[in-house]
């Protein structure tokens, strides 16, 4: 399929049609490479033709246009249709079993259900790609997600392993990352759920986690799946090697000696340059991350990832481990919530970091915003989840000197 770069034409259609994108491929296309060199955080309120967002209606394009850069260059191509047909799905005694079908193939996974003991059907569901390292709510759900047995990308060795490829094949072997493809076991999940009313979970009350190698997954299936209401990655970055943007750490950030742990930190393999592992990402991303010499090349960055989810809820969870480069991860969740000020819901977007503990441990001093944010977002309450904090970690530095753009207040 030939690629163009978006005409103004297309974006004059998006004001009179893309309030609902119905259908998002009359809405725009993807912009081909190649991209000018920007060592700034590109702007998320202006098309890739030059033309500038100024209404919720244009925005939603425009998510769109991200969303297909950041899944074309960084994440890998999924499959069509959104939604498989030849899907069906049962749950007995806590194990959810989904089976998918396409052409000749056939797949099956599990996931864990436990049902609250307290609250009334249909509840809502918080879906873990690992064991739950923050607190549930007592009437919600929780769901385990194992999404190893969909895409395995520990290493590059491990690259096109799991039932999301056994499925698919070599096609998408070639061109699929191990995050994208957990993302669309997860929506396989979401899938069950909205078909399944009698399962007892509200589709609508959806919450998404996970901490660390987990967390960079399940802040994708918070972009990727607007059927997730709250989306809450921990302690998700990876800043000091080659592929140093994971998670919530934006590339050009981590890119920079001085950001990259003011230049004095080690990374978990002994040095600070350690050997990329691209298994999580397409095969074409390689270039742009490995030694870091091409990241200012993407026309995105992860602030645009994370602004995928917006107006929906956000939680980030981070704290002051060298390794994880929460310097990056600051800067660009600041960068990331100027999406939910132009939309007026700064507030549905939290960032937290306190320091102090160890990987994934989740301390008490958080636990009053997280529940703010299940709250409002599992619960509907009417709460305050406006926050921004950084507990102690580096705190100086301007990280508006990222940003060349100003932040519309969008119509």
């Amino acid at each position: 399929m030939q690629l163009v770069y978006l005409a103004t034409i297309i974006v004059l259609v998006c004001q009179g049609h893309c309030g609902v994108i119905q259908n998002r491929d009359a809405c725009l296309t993807t912009p081909d490479v190649p991209f000018q060199t920007n060592r700034k955080l590109p702007n998320p309120f202006r098309f890739e033709d030059g033309t500038n967002v100024t209404t919720k209606e244009q925005w939603k394009c425009r998510q769109e246009e991200m969303k297909r850069l950041i899944v074309r260059y960084e994440l890998g191509d999924l499959p069509p249709p959104t939604k498989p047909e030849n899907m069906t799905a049962s749950l007995n005694n806590g194990t959810l079993i989904i089976t998918v079908t396409e052409g000749t193939k056939t797949i099956s996974f599990k996931a864990q259900v436990t049902l609250p003991t307290e609250g009334t059907a249909p509840y809502p569901a918080v879906i873990s790609y690992s064991k739950a390292l923050i607190p549930i709510p007592s009437n919600a759900a929780v769901i385990f997600y194992n999404s190893e047995e969909i895409a395995q990308d520990r290493t590059e060795s491990s690259r096109g392993m799991g039932k999301f490829f056994d499925l698919y094949g070599n096609e998408y072997r070639s061109k699929t990352g191990g995050q994208a493809a957990k993302a669309w076991g997860l929506s396989r999940l979401l899938d069950a759920l909205e078909r399944n009313p009698s399962f007892g979970i509200d589709i609508n009350r959806i919450a998404v986690t996970g901490c660390s190698y987990t967390g960079r997954p399940a802040l994708v299936a918070g972009a990727l799946d607007h059927r997730i209401a709250l989306t809450i990655p921990q302690e998700s970055g990876g800043g000091n090697a080659p592929v140093g943007g994971e998670g919530t750490n934006c590339w050009r950030l981590s890119e920079d000696p001085m950001v990259r742990c003011e230049g004095k930190c080690i990374s978990v393999c002994g040095t600070v340059e350690c050997p990329p592992n691209p298994s999580p990402y397409s095969p074409a991303f390689a270039k742009y991350i490995t030694g870091r010499a091409n990241v200012a090349e993407l026309p995105f960055d992860h602030h645009m990832l994370a602004g995928l989810i917006a107006p929906r809820g956000l939680y980030v969870i981070e704290t002051d481990i060298d390794f994880l480069n929460p310097l990056s991860s600051v800067g660009c969740m600041e960068a990331a919530r100027t999406q939910w000020e132009a939309l007026g819901v700064k507030q549905n977007m939290g960032f937290s970091l306190v320091g102090s503990h160890q990987h994934c441990q989740f301390p008490d001093s958080q636990k009053g915003e997280l529940n703010a944010f299940y709250d409002k977002f599992l619960f509907g309450k009417d709460v305050n989840t406006d926050v921004f904090r950084n507990e102690g970690y580096r705190k100086g530095g301007n990280w508006r000197q990222w940003m060349d753009w100003t932040v519309p207040t969008l119509s």
